[in-house]
């Protein structure tokens, strides 16, 4: 499975043979074609460089890291081959920091874990805690920002599912980058229990249930089917289990009619850890 990426004048995609390709945008030529003879296991990422070569990162059909540089009418490694070692692959897209001052490169691991590496070099640097005590795989990262004022990337989102049977999945965010030295990321977020709303169907209120491994400010956002923010609940918690009722209203104090919702529930400790999660619900009046 790949998605195509593009830039201003250029389209880089995946052909069905595990080929990476460059294509011109406006017509669809064939700039350069790569092919490391192993396949492409996600989409690439593509760190667009104003000025300067693109480069390429992915994972290839054995689970290895790989980086190419776009050298404009041909590609080229960057570095040889990365394993993750102890008989683990990585199996996610890698995600890509770039910039003058902070280039740091995340990818995630078959054992849970998310190891940081320098895009200029390949090299591993270190690894997040598993976010869970159960069994849990990374999904494709994103790349988000603290704040909006100075729009500097320091925040890195790994959807995680449960491999457990009757767990469900959530999402883990870390401050970023880790120093290379240090193992353990303080304001990372520990995956907290599985947040479940009861009962579910419910005709008229329902609890949504949590668990936090801090104290912090919890906001539950509900959604209709198309997307519509209809209610907020805001809550102080300690560490541990705690719960909102949602009473089927919206924020107006109008009953929500009867349909699907989804929420989304976003803790934040004092000290900057974040979780969230999401979960559906079902009204039936």
């Amino acid at each position: 499975m790949s998605r195509p990426q593009f830039d201003l004048n250029n389209v880089y995609a995946v052909s069905s043979d595990g080929n990476i390709q460059k294509r011109n945008r406006a017509n669809g030529a064939l700039i350069w074609g790569y092919s490391d003879g192993m396949g492409v296991l996600r989409t690439p990422w593509v760190d667009f460089r104003s000025g300067l070569s693109n480069r390429l990162y992915y994972v290839d059909g054995t689970g290895a890291l790989r980086g190419l540089l776009d050298n404009g009418t041909s590609a080229a490694d960057l570095w040889s081959a990365k394993t993750a070692g102890g008989g683990n692959s990585f199996v996610t897209t890698p995600a890509v920091i770039s910039g003058p001052v902070t280039q740091k490169g995340y990818v995630g691991r078959s054992d849970g874990q998310i190891e940081q590496f320098d895009p200029e070099t390949g090299l591993l640097e270190t690894l997040a805690p598993l976010p869970t005590a159960s069994a849990a795989m990374p999904l494709d990262p994103s790349l988000d920002m603290s704040t909006i004022i100075d729009a500097s990337v320091d925040r890195l989102m790994f959807p995680f599912v449960d491999i457990a049977p009757g767990t469900e999945g959530a999402v883990v965010r870390w401050c970023i980058p880790w120093a290379p030295t240090v193992g353990v990321d303080i304001k990372r977020a520990p995956l907290p229990a599985a947040s479940r709303n009861r009962p579910n169907p419910f005709s008229a209120t329902t609890w949504i249930e949590y668990s936090l491994p801090f104290a912090g400010r919890v906001s539950v956002d509900v959604y209709d089917v198309v997307g519509r923010r209809i209610r907020t609940l805001k809550d102080v918690s300690g560490p541990g289990p705690g719960r909102l009722e949602w009473d089927g209203l919206d924020d107006q104090g109008r009953v929500a009619p009867s349909g699907a919702y989804h929420y989304r529930l976003s803790a934040r400790g004092q000290d900057g850890r974040e979780i969230m999660l999401t979960g559906e619900m079902v009204a039936v009046r």
